[in-house]
């Protein structure tokens, strides 16, 4: 066994780290190592609130990359690094709740996945707290789904369904 070089770091191992207390937001919050590169976000991960006023073409920069992150049209993990993927989520979710006024639609519409043959809701209770970076499983007693594990499914169920048709 060994492993493997994650995508944009070349490296064997990533860690997110997270000081906010409550967990409603970011304090000192940082990806390690960071990738960089058009489709990276850490500003608004870094100090939240900071982020709450201004900064608008940053934060519509890095909700671009968010939304594309959590696109499996986009990326997979043959192409994203695991913290990225994995904390994409909390950061947008910090960002739709305390940033209406970044017009999320637009960039909703361009890069977000879509799938009208199923719903994309994502319904796991603990949304909001900026240190669940569960892809799939539970925190603590709730459980927790990514964005990314709803939006993988939707693709694996279309692919499913088409392979059954064709039978």
């Amino acid at each position: 066994m060994q492993l493997i070089k994650i995508p944009r770091i070349s490296r064997g191992a990533q860690a997110f780290v997270n000081f906010a207390v409550p967990s409603d937001h970011f304090e000192r919050g940082f990806i390690s190592p960071e990738a960089t590169g058009e489709d990276s976000f850490s500003k608004v991960i870094i100090d939240s609130d900071k982020m709450k006023v201004g900064n608008e073409e940053l934060l519509h920069k890095e909700l671009r990359a968010i939304y594309r992150i959590e696109n499996p049209h986009d990326f997979n993990p043959e192409n994203m690094d695991c913290a990225s993927c994995h904390v994409a989520q909390i950061a947008r979710v910090w960002l739709e709740r305390n940033r209406a006024d970044l017009k999320i639609e637009n960039l909703w519409s361009q890069h977000a996945y879509k799938n009208a043959a199923h719903s994309l809701e994502n319904v796991s209770p603990a949304l909001k707290n900026t240190q669940i970076i569960r892809a799939f499983g539970y925190f603590g007693e709730e459980a927790a789904i990514s964005q990314r594990v709803i939006n993988e499914s939707a693709e694996v169920a279309d692919a499913v369904t088409r392979y059954l048709s064709s039978k």
